[in-house]
Formats: structure tokens, sequence, C-alpha cells
């Protein structure tokens, strides 16, 4: 088992080292069971992002709160899924594949959860050209970054960059 990767990474903000090491517990307790890391990533993509969109779309401030706990521990899930592959050797293309298709489509849910909680919360329908706005350029910058990657395999290391400047 090798989770050194995992501990190593530098991160400037304390509440995602926070997570970090809260996803790499959850990890290690994950590699004494059965569970595979993909069904980790298709069970935190069938509970958490469903339920998370539908709770901001209700509008409501209590319910906004829950769907912000629930983002919260979604990603320390996505987190730990990833930890949990490297721990069992497990790593898989497939795998890759699920952790981002879940990605990219929970974000657009989110975008459109929060939209439809805002209409509903103010009554003012100019709040879904805002959300188009989210959505159209999440969409662009997901096309570029695959682009740039398909193209040129440009990969941007963000530790890389951040310790350029140290």
């Amino acid at each position: 088992m090798n989770s050194s990767s995992t501990t190593q990474k530098i991160d400037v903000d304390q509440f995602v080292a926070t997570v970090r090491k809260v996803a790499l517990l959850l990890a290690k307790l994950l590699a004494k069971t059965k569970i595979t890391p993909n069904q980790v990533t298709i069970t935190n993509f069938l509970l958490f992002v469903p339920t998370s969109a539908y709770l901001l779309s209700l509008g409501n401030y209590l319910y906004n709160l829950v769907a912000l706990g629930l983002i919260i521990t979604s990603a320390v899930v996505d987190l730990a899924d990833g930890s949990l592959a490297r721990m069992k050797l497990a790593e898989s293309e497939l795998g890759h594949h699920l952790d981002h298709a879940s990605s990219v489509i929970f974000q657009p849910l989110l975008y459109m959860g929060i939209t439809l909680g805002a209409v509903s919360a103010t009554g003012n329908s100019l709040w879904y050209v805002v959300g188009l706005v989210l959505l159209a350029s999440h969409s662009m910058s997901n096309y570029i970054g695959l682009t740039f990657d398909h193209e040129f395999s440009f990969h941007v290391n963000a530790e890389e960059f951040i310790n350029k400047f140290k």
C-alpha cells in the first residue's frame, strides 16, 4: 500500500488539507473492506449528486446548508476513491473515466440546482440567464481544456506552477 502520494501534496488552503486528511482516513477504513474504488465512485455520484442538486433547487436556506454539507462530503469521498484505488493497487482506466465523468456531470447539475433555487427564492426569472452563463462558461472551459490536452498534450500541474513563484 502506497498512500504517500496523497499525503505529499502541497495544500495552500487549510480547508483542502483537512479534506485530504479526512479522505485519506476514509480510504484507509475502506481498504479493510471488499468495497472497490469504482463502487465508491458510483455510490458517491448516485447518492450525493442528485440529492445536492435537488436540495439547492428548493431555494431554502436550511436546505442549501444541508446541500453544502453533502457537497463537502462528496468531495471527501471523491478524494478517498482515488486513494483507495492506490492502496488496493486497483487503479484502472475505467475508474479514471468514472471519476472524471462524475465530476463533469456534478458541476453543471449544481449550477442548475443553484439557478432553480435562486428563481424559487426570489421569483426573479433573470436568474435563468445567470444559470445559462454558468453552464455555457463551464462547457467552454471543459472544451478548451480537453482540446489543449488532446492537441498539445498540455497538462497544468498546479503544484509545480505555484512552486515557481515561491
